[in-house]
């Protein structure tokens, strides 16, 4: 009886062993469950409050487009109808605007020079040096003032322009020339 009631308290003992595994991985997946939803529950929280940030930044961004949009438009109005002719071309010098004084002053509208290099109204009077000096000085960030003799369209001389504060302005990877001429 003795070694039964030993082997009635070991197979016990083991019973109780193997159940205290089994609640042992029911308390740890439990815990790990627990775990999980809390670590959502902080995951959402944050997104949450990154999304709030987000909506602030972006309305910011949306007001700040909205005015310097408004600043540009200002802007463009003033270039088109300046009394100077204003010539933008990119870096390699393709005239990309000419506003209306432009066109007065020379002849072209706008079609006839989009794309084109200003060298379409050279007059020729001025050495090739004389431009590639001009463009140098552009290129290299500093600004370059001084006369041109163009031509016009007609191919008759519009007399002596000048040419005050070309430069480049960088925008985005663009490269922009304005030249402003007065006669």
């Amino acid at each position: 009886m003795e070694a039964s009631f030993r082997r009635y308290g070991f197979l016990q003992i083991k019973e109780y062993g193997r159940q205290f595994v089994e609640y042992k991985q029911l308390v740890v997946n439990f815990a790990n469950a627990l775990a999980m939803t809390l670590e959502n529950q902080w995951q959402q929280e944050c997104l949450r409050t990154a999304n709030i940030e987000l909506e602030k930044h972006r309305n910011n961004l949306e007001e700040l487009v909205e005015e310097q949009t408004g600043e540009l438009r200002k802007l463009s109005i003033a270039v088109g109808r300046a009394f100077g002719s204003v010539i933008i071309t990119d870096k390699n010098g393709k005239i990309e605007y000419v506003n209306q004084a432009f066109c007065k002053m020379t002849g072209f509208n706008h079609a006839e020079v989009i794309g084109k290099n200003p060298q379409l109204i050279n007059s020729g009077k001025h050495p090739k040096q004389f431009f590639q000096e001009l463009w140098e000085t552009i290129l290299s960030g500093h600004r370059w003032e001084g006369e041109i003799c163009n031509k016009k369209k007609t191919g008759n001389y519009s007399g002596s322009l000048k040419v005050s504060r070309l430069f480049w302005m960088k925008m985005g990877k663009f490269l922009i020339s304005l030249g402003f001429q007065w006669i």
